[in-house]
């Protein structure tokens, strides 16, 4: 996660991902604008969801599965 000002539009901070480096992670969220000669990346942060989830998931069965061998 990072914070940065848009070159365009500095009126606001933004929060989000560096696309490239999500693009190594997660390859299906991340698109080229073919229109677009400057080559920006886009995240599409709806289709990360899935994948947050599935982490959150495996992490809890992971808490879960400590907590019984501590008790």
């Amino acid at each position: 996660m990072v914070a940065f000002d848009f070159i365009e539009n500095k009126k606001h901070e933004e929060i989000g991902l560096i696309a490239q480096e999500a693009e190594t992670i997660v390859p299906k969220i991340v698109s080229r604008d073919p229109e677009n000669p400057d080559g920006y990346l886009h995240i599409d942060y709806t289709a990360l969801v899935p994948y947050l989830i599935k982490a959150i998931q495996e992490l809890n069965q992971k808490i879960e599965k400590m907590e019984k061998t501590i008790a």
